[in-house]
């Protein structure tokens, strides 16, 4: 019982000794590859290309600080890389230096195409105070990288120095997570819109033209974006160019296209078929702009037919790749966006605020418009917004023989499962004295009438749509 006892003291003696010696000390790894971490692109075709560039990867692992490593003796050292990540060529003894005064690839491992090598490393006879073990491979990708390197040094015998093993950490990663090289940035130029369609020209002209081809109404823009963070080759760290880009496509897609006579991006005018404007940019210098800065994309009219209130799109942007270079898919594609709403001049009135939708509920808003041309059918657009249905729609009202018009918001022209939405509405006259009352009716009933019913009912909207026009001027 005595012995039993003298047995367990001592072995609780020595758990105690491991635990403390395992939280004190501890391998110490680095990344030192020059440029330190490489973000692969997701365009890279992998697994790799045995001739792409794969280049050498640099790693150290030095015992805990102020220590150094057990001398004339050998250790056995593993090396696993991360998921998705090989060596590109057969790993040799040479390839661990530092500390080590040679060394021998056991068992088969290191074989160009793995992923794991063991070193049974000779040791100096006489080593050095914080000296590391130092690693140069020429490393591949099978896929996109998941996880780290983890490197674990024992003795010959099997006990472990300092912890026994030892992660990169993932922000110090030989070869990180790929992330895309390339995106399209679409936007619109709403800020400083040239693209109102005067009345005064029946509609068929901006009022940005300036007699001037391909400067009548800027619709927005187009860019791509090569992330400088992110490689095409694994080493060094090379981003995506033009020279990496055989090809560019993309749409410029209207509603309704008549009256449109061109699009043009830079030097490159689209092919219309139909409402849309197909764009192939194939000269390396325009692919270059695309890639240095936002690219106008520019309408210019027919000058002879009206143009319809409506909001073009680009879409179907891809990008076929030249992999002269780097080793990449053959093609991406990328998103598009919406550009400037084409708008129709004419007398605005809103924002109304909480109207509801044809899928809303029972208070209704009623819109009694005046002044228009008896007995004429009137074309009018409304900007929805705080909806489910945000955008651009139009319609058209008939008025009476005394020029007046009734807008129901349950009928207006919105999708069907609109809900609530605030609008302002553009009428299509050149009449001075329109005028819009609004009524709300619940369960039939009027419960409010002309500037109270359009009063702001929520602080935190988007755009505050606190008067109409009756409140703007004063009158009812």
């Amino acid at each position: 019982g005595e012995e039993n006892m003298k047995i367990k003291s001592l072995l609780a003696a020595v758990s105690m000794v491991a635990i403390t010696a395992g939280s004190a000390n501890a391998l110490i790894i680095s990344n030192t590859t020059p440029g330190g971490t490489i973000t692969p692109a997701l365009e890279l075709d992998t697994p790799l290309a045995t001739d792409a560039n794969l280049g050498m990867f640099s790693l150290e692992v030095a015992p805990n600080a102020n220590a150094r490593f057990p001398s004339g003796t050998n250790l056995v050292v593993t090396i696993a890389l991360p998921n998705g990540v090989t060596f590109a060529t057969d790993v040799e003894g040479v390839d661990i230096s530092g500390e080590a005064e040679s060394a021998v690839v056991q068992g088969g491992s290191g074989e160009a195409g793995s992923s794991s090598v063991q070193f049974l490393a000779d040791m100096a006879d006489t080593t050095v105070i914080d000296a590391p073990l130092i690693f140069n491979f020429d490393l591949a990708l099978s896929d996109c990288p998941s996880g780290t390197v983890v490197v674990t040094v024992a003795t010959e015998n099997g006990t472990p120095i300092e912890q026994g093993s030892v992660a990169l950490a993932a922000g110090d990663a030989l070869i990180g997570e790929c992330a895309p090289a390339l995106s399209a940035m679409v936007m619109s130029d709403e800020a400083t819109s040239d693209t109102f369609l005067t009345l005064a020209s029946d509609y068929q002209n901006f009022d940005g033209d300036q007699g001037t081809a391909f400067i009548d109404g800027t619709l927005g823009t187009i860019q791509l974006k090569s992330d400088p963070d992110v490689s095409v080759v694994l080493n060094p760290a090379t981003p995506l160019d033009e020279t990496d880009i055989e090809s560019v496509s993309f749409d410029v897609c209207f509603d309704d296209a008549t009256g449109i006579e061109s699009v043009r991006v830079g030097n490159t005018l689209g092919v219309k078929s139909g409402n849309t404007f197909s764009f192939e940019v194939t000269d390396q210098g325009a692919i270059a702009t695309l890639l240095l800065a936002p690219n106008r994309i520019i309408a210019t009219e027919t000058d002879e037919d009206a143009i319809s209130t409506q909001t073009p799109t680009v879409k179907n942007v891809s990008v076929v790749f030249d992999d002269t270079n780097a080793d990449l898919i053959d093609s991406k594609a990328l998103s598009g966006g919406s550009l400037d709403a084409l708008q129709r001049e004419g007398i605005e009135f809103g924002y109304f605020d909480w109207n509801s939708g044809p899928a809303g509920a029972q208070t209704l808003s009623v819109y009694r418009v005046t002044g228009l041309e008896p007995g004429a059918a009137v074309d009018y657009s409304i900007n929805v917004e705080n909806s489910n249905n945000n955008g651009t729609y139009t319609g058209t009202m008939q008025s009476n023989g005394f020029g007046e018009a009734t807008l129901v918001s349950t009928l207006m022209p919105v999708p069907a499962d609109t809900e609530r939405f605030d609008f302002q509405i553009t009428i299509e006259t050149a009449e001075e004295d329109v005028d819009i009352d609004r009524l709300l009716l619940t369960d039939g009933v009027v419960t409010a009438y002309g500037d109270g019913a359009n009063s702001a009912l929520f602080n935190g909207q988007g755009q505050q749509p606190n008067t109409d026009f009756d409140d703007q001027q004063g009158s009812e």
